[in-house]
């Protein structure tokens, strides 16, 4: 019963609408390309604002130092230097601390 009342209503205001010849038509504030530049300047407004030192040694970009394992045999990893050498080894690791990677790629 809602549902045929619901359409009776939709049919009634679609037909007044277009009997003092008004169109309905949505459109958008801003097009794609716009939208996408401004919430990428917001964006980039609240991430410049945050303080960004970690108080964390940065890797150098070169170093390599191997560490210990845990019981099950994963790579304990205190330091970036030591990230580098499981990633060297190809083995499993457990992130002991927060690492500064200096902006390094592995």
């Amino acid at each position: 019963m809602k549902r045929k009342i619901a359409a009776v209503a939709a049919f009634f205001l679609g037909f007044v609408m277009l009997m003092q010849g008004q169109e309905y038509q949505v459109k958008a504030a801003v097009d794609w390309p716009s939208y996408l530049a401004q919430n990428w300047q917001k964006c980039e407004e609240k991430f410049n604002s945050y303080d960004r030192t970690t108080g964390l040694t940065p890797w150098d970009g070169t170093s390599v130092q191997p560490t210990e394992t845990d019981a099950d045999g994963k790579l304990k990893i205190y330091t970036p230097s030591q990230f580098r050498w499981a990633m060297e080894q190809n083995r499993s690791c457990i992130l002991m601390t927060d690492l500064d990677l200096g902006g390094g790629v592995f």
